[in-house]
């Protein structure tokens, strides 16, 4: 299976604002711990066109250097 861990966080971030941005790491880290067998996804929109691409390869970077599982980007489009 594949799982959308985190959707929207750049765009609707009161949750992260409220808990903390290392709620991202823990999100993916738990998922993982629930199905260590599915691929994990960070979903996100308006990323290319907003010019957000090199904020979310930052972010995505900086989860695979803590070795948080995130296996992909799903970039949403209409």
């Amino acid at each position: 299976y594949d799982w959308d861990v985190v959707n929207e966080a750049f765009h609707e971030p009161f949750i992260f604002n409220k808990c903390g941005w290392d709620l991202l790491d823990s999100a993916h880290v738990w998922a993982h711990r629930a199905d260590p067998e599915a691929r994990l996804f960070i979903n996100e929109y308006n990323v290319v066109s907003a010019g957000e691409t090199d904020r979310l390869y930052k972010i995505v970077k900086g989860m695979l250097e803590r070795k948080v599982p995130v296996h992909g980007v799903g970039f949403q489009s209409h």
